[in-house]
């Protein structure tokens, strides 16, 4: 694994347990563990989103054309 899937791998675990800390924190006792993992799912799927936001809205205007290239290659199928 190179260094950037294992520094994406890490940052999700953490993403993931902050998601988990905060169902945690609310003592949601009374509900079934199929929606608690949906909960879950979907509270990290959330924090994705808005850390991504954040992200791409804090990208200096100078490094948008190179942030965009990088978006374009990675968006291209492999071969």
């Amino acid at each position: 694994m190179d260094q950037n899937n294992q520094t994406a791998t890490k940052h999700y675990a953490e993403i993931e347990n902050f998601a988990d800390n905060l169902i945690a924190e609310k003592n949601l006792v009374n509900i079934d563990e199929p929606t608690l993992r949906q909960m879950r799912d979907d509270l990290v799927e959330r924090l994705e989103q808005v850390i991504n936001r954040i992200v791409v809205e804090n990208i200096p205007e100078e490094k948008l054309p190179e942030f965009e290239a990088l978006i374009d290659r990675d968006a291209e199928p492999a071969e």
